[in-house]
């Protein structure tokens, strides 16, 4: 069976060559092709090699889409019989990708399969990588001011994290849009990934509409990758990081929670963001350089209030 790839870039020079190598080295040509979408990298040069390539598609976009956006461009060019979504970061150490085939193809149920993250040590990834859906306690425990306390994360590891075997398949809540692997017929063709995220959540989101339509999420944890992690978003500043992580925070809230729920989000939110801003405050009579971390924290919470349910 052949599987179609879809790669995000974003000013991913230095490690989009090791992702596509290793996809070569492992994956025989027949069996994949390699669809790369760039979000409008500061300079496109790096992606120069793969664009006369036979294996590979590079799509270049005049502008940021957002990985939901850029992902569902992706999957627009590609007719494998199976769909990888696949971050820049991760290094095939072997093919995983007949053992994830192998695993759709004995559980009728599964729509979507991920292998095991590992760092480039090789230790297993899975604390903050296969959460169970959010609810307002685990938000409260992982995303908030609380979660600076080691005996708060200790908690919010037990309540909140799946906890997977480093063999097997197990059903998890959701797995993580780093490595996504999923049937071509999980969703109407344009549909894949909601496009309301801009980045975050998208993935959370998808697994989530794949449990509602009847369908399950799991790790085959026989498989897996190295996963570098978070190489585009170290070159974001935080102020934005934060701003962005909490609009898809309130997007996945609006439309997922129902009323009472919402409000709970919400409350805990406009809370945390509140004393967040209080902290900021202090801080930046001291320390003019976290004036900015006091805007855009201030941004934050005017969303939070303002933004309407759904």
């Amino acid at each position: 069976m052949r599987t179609s790839i879809v790669i995000i870039t974003w000013n991913s020079a230095g490690v989009l060559p090791d992702c596509v190598s290793s996809i070569r080295a492992h994956v025989p040509p027949a069996e994949r092709d390699i669809v790369i979408v760039d979000n409008a990298s500061r300079d496109t040069g790096y992606l120069d090699a793969y664009r006369e390539a036979p294996d590979v598609r590079v799509i270049l976009s005049p502008e940021n889409l957002g990985y939901a956006r850029a992902v569902n461009r992706g999957l627009e060019k590609a007719s494998g019989e199976h769909f990888l979504i696949l971050n820049p970061d991760i290094v095939f150490r072997g093919n995983p990708l007949p053992g994830l085939a192998a695993a759709l193809e004995r559980d009728p149920r599964l729509g979507a399969v991920g292998p095991l993250l590992r760092d480039a040590s090789g230790a297993p990834q899975v604390a903050g990588y296969y959460r169970k859906f959010p609810t307002p306690l685990h938000y409260l425990l992982n995303d908030t001011i609380l979660s600076r306390w080691s005996g708060i994360a200790r908690l919010a590891g037990r309540l909140s994290h799946a906890r997977v075997r480093e063999t097997g398949v197990q059903y998890v809540d959701q797995i993580p849009g780093a490595f996504l692997f999923f049937r071509n017929d999980a969703f109407e063709p344009g549909a894949w990934m909601n496009e309301a995220y801009f980045l975050w959540m998208e993935d959370v989101d998808f697994c989530r509409r794949l449990w509602k339509a009847g369908r399950r999420v799991a790790v085959a944890a026989d498989e897996s990758v190295t996963h570098l992690g978070g190489t585009s978003f170290r070159q974001r500043e935080d102020a934005w990081k934060r701003r962005v992580f909490m609009e898809s925070y309130l997007t996945y809230v609006n439309l997922n929670a129902g009323g009472t729920v919402r409000w709970m989000f919400r409350a805990i939110m406009a809370l945390d963001s509140a004393g967040r801003l209080l902290l900021h405050a202090l801080r930046g009579f001291r320390d003019p350089a976290r004036r900015p971390a006091l805007a855009g924290e201030f941004g934050v919470l005017k969303r939070i209030l303002g933004r309407s349910g759904r």
